[in-house]
This record gives structure tokens, C-alpha cells and sequence, in this order.
């Protein structure tokens, strides 16, 4: 049967034992996620509720996601009745201190969003969800991460927007983790703890106070992503360069005026993030990333980008504004798969007529540069990029 989202619905329950319910048929989903909302229990004489009362706070349910099968109303209230069956839940906004222990009813959970909330730790009762592969803390106030028990099927764990400095993670008690977010936080330096989790894929440390990248970060061998954007970073260490299988390279909103040669060494990058940094000139070695299709390098110092510089055949999108380019970079017009091409505020005067010859072009912006923008021939050219269809942006 055609798999169809369900429109969400609500649906009150009484108070009433789960035994009571109908059991749902074969016919109906056997993957589901149950979306818990807060309902206001207010204890008489007051105008306050306990959220923290475990067997109220489960009356009002929504049912929602990817069904293998059209739920009629009836089994709404039905589905309650096999908590095995249940895999995702969603106590988002709850204003919780602390998450109830009646979520072990739902004892094969994988994924469950804890987001807005007032956890200070790391909740006692998921160690005891043996199946959970993703935890959201986001938007909570904690400000140690400490799990001091083994959550063998870990795979995600985000922990964004909280206030974290220090983190306890020993290494085999998150075996399976490959995805986490730190990010928006208040870390000054990357745990050693964190660089043992050697299962890591993706590392997101982005918006936090961090002014040096360990060498021990070459330890992440299987690291795939990395984003540091927006941290206090001033040079990179040669051990980044070792993580050899990373695709996604993001040093957004820093502070570093050099990238070495052994950037040769990055040959599986298909996103590379230097924006926003004090980088002066790129090195020759660059163009053994042969993989690039994302290249973002606008508000830097660099004055020419040398045409060996430039082997990207597989380049889409390019951004080199607001810097201090003395001439167009004429190898972009040998990528015939570009898409994108951002050059906004730098200093040439000249296109070249090539450009209404890129086939796939879409986008090519040009603002801040009156220069280029009073020349007659110029003028012509991107009148032409126009009528092919190509966005320009003055």
C-alpha cells in the first residue's frame, strides 16, 4: 500500500489503564511517532500543574509520521496499547526539570526530543531505554554534559543552545555515537574526551568560544563533517589535515590568516567554508581537491587566486567576495557544471565574454562594483547572462 502522511489529529483520553484499549490489527502501522503535549492539571484551590505528575501527563496524545497504512480515528487510542511499538517521542517545550520515569513504558524508543526544557543534566531515566539511537537536548540549561552510563545504540546526540563548557564522555560508553551538536555554547576547548569518540562522522562545534584546535582532533579518523564556524580560531594545527575522510570543512567566522599546503591532503572535501577569515592567498596545493563542488572563500584579503590554484572540475558554486581580487578568475570559465558564481565587491574592471558560454549557469552576483557596472561592454555582457536566464545581482 501507497505510503501517505496522516493529517495530525488530537485526541483526549481518560484516565484509564493502557490494557483497556483496543490493540491495533496487523493492518495498521507498525512505525509511528507519538507526539505528547502538555496538558494543564491544575490541583484544586491552585493555578498551577505538576508536570512532573508521570500518570496525567500522558492524557493528551497526538499521532503523527510516516504510516505503512491509513489509521482510522479508532487507533489512535488503540496505538497506546502496544508501547513497544512505539519508536519516537516528543516531549518538546514541556518546561520539564526532569523527564518522568513513565517513559519506560515505551521501552524500544530510538528517538526521543527533550528541546525546550529545563533539564540541567543529562536525564537519569534514558539510560534505562536501552534502544535509543538519538537524544535532542537542544534549548535546555546544562552546563556539564556528563553520561556515566553506557548507551550502546547512541547514534545522535544534540546538546545546541545550551550552556555547556565541560563535557564527561568516556569513550566506551557511547560506542555507536557518529552525530553530535555542541554548537551555541560556551565551550573554550575541545574535550579530550570528545576526541576519543573515534565513531565520530559529525562534529559540530560551531558558535562556541574556542581558540585552539587540539592535535589530538587527529584522532577522529572517520570524522566526515566538521564545523567550527564562528569560534576564536587563529590557525589550524597540521592534524586537521590528517582527517582524510572528511567531505564538509566549515571555519565560517574566524580569525585565520593562513591555510598551509597540507590542505592537499583534504582529497574527499566537496564543501570547503573559509569565509570570514583574515586568509591573505590560497595555496597551489588547493587544487588537489578535485572533489570540490562547494567553495565559499568571500570576505577574506586575498588579492589573486594564481590560475594553478584551480582544478575543481566538479565545482558548482563559488563565492569569492569582498576581497581584494585584482582581476576576474579566468579559470571558472572552464567549469562547465558551475551553477553559482559570487564575485560582489571586489576590485577588477573587467569580464570576460566567455561567461554567456557556461551552460548551467543560474547565478552570478556582481553588487558593490560601480566599475564594472559603468563599462559599455560589461553592460552588454550581463544584458546577455540575463536574456539566458541567469540571476544577476548588482
Amino acid at each position: 500500500m501507497k505510503k501517505r502522511l496522516l493529517p495530525l489529529l488530537f485526541v483526549f483520553l481518560p484516565l484509564t489503564d493502557f490494557a483497556q484499549l483496543v490493540p491495533l490489527t496487523a493492518q495498521d502501522s507498525v512505525h509511528m511517532g507519538i507526539r505528547v503535549r502538555k496538558q494543564l492539571l491544575y490541583t484544586p484551590g491552585t493555578r498551577d500543574y505538576t508536570a512532573r505528575d508521570s500518570a496525567n501527563l500522558f492524557r493528551l496524545y497526538t499521532v503523527q509520521g510516516k504510516l505503512k497504512s491509513t489509521l482510522p480515528p479508532r487507533s489512535l487510542a488503540a496505538a497506546l496499547n502496544q508501547p513497544d511499538n512505539i519508536t519516537e517521542l516528543d516531549l518538546h517545550g514541556f518546561d520539564l526539570e526532569e523527564v518522568p520515569e513513565s517513559i519506560l513504558r515505551f521501552s524500544q524508543l530510538k528517538r526521543i526530543n527533550l528541546s525546550g526544557n529545563y533539564l540541567k543534566t543529562f536525564p537519569e531515566v534514558l539510560y534505562r531505554l536501552p534502544a535509543l539511537e538519538s537524544v535532542n537536548l537542544d534549548d535546555n540549561v546544562i552546563t556539564t554534559l556528563q553520561i556515566s552510563h553506557p548507551m550502546p545504540a547512541l547514534q545522535e546526540l544534540h546538546v545546541s543552545r545550551n550552556f555547556l563548557s565541560r563535557l564527561v564522555i568516556p569513550r566506551l560508553y557511547l560506542p555507536a555515537l557518529r552525530w553530535t551538536d555542541l554548537s551555541e555554547n560556551q565551550i573554550r576547548d575541545i574535550p579530550r574526551d570528545l576526541t576519543r569518540l573515534n565513531t565520530l562522522q559529525s562534529l559540530i562545534l560551531s558558535t562556541n568560544d574556542i581558540g585552539k584546535v587540539p592535535h589530538r582532533i587527529k584522532r577522529l579518523r572517520r570524522l566526515q563533517l566538521i564545523i567550527l564556524y564562528r569560534n576564536n580560531l587563529t590557525r589550524l594545527p597540521v592534524a586537521v589535515y590528517k582527517l582524510k575522510q572528511l567531505r564538509h570543512f566549515d571555519i565560517y567566522y574566524n580569525r585565520i590568516s593562513r591555510i598551509r599546503p597540507k590542505i592537499r591532503k583534504l582529497r574527499k572535501v566537496k564543501e570547503l567554508y573559509l569565509s570570514h577569515n583574515r586568509i591573505r592567498k590560497l595555496p597551489t596545493a588547493i587544487r588537489r581537491l578535485d572533489r570540490l563542488e562547494l567553495f565559499y572563500c568571500s570576505h577574506n584579503d586575498i588579492a589573486t587566486v594564481g590560475d594553478k590554484c584551480w582544478n575543481f572540475p566538479k565545482l558548482k558554486r563559488v563565492d569569492l567576495s569582498y576581497n581584494q581580487l585584482d582581476r576576474f578568475p579566468m579559470p571558472l570559465l572552464n567549469y562547465a557544471g558551475l551553477l553559482e558564481i559570487e564575485l560582489n565587491g571586489n576590485r577588477f574592471t573587467a569580464l570576460p565574454t566567455q561567461l554567456s558560454a557556461l551552460p548551467k549557469l543560474e547565478m552570478f552576483g556582481l553588487s558593490d562594483a560601480a566599475a564594472l557596472w559603468s563599462d559599455s561592454l560589461n553592460q552588454t555582457l550581463l544584458r546577455q547572462l540575463e536574456a539566458n536566464g541567469v540571476q544577476v545581482f548588482k
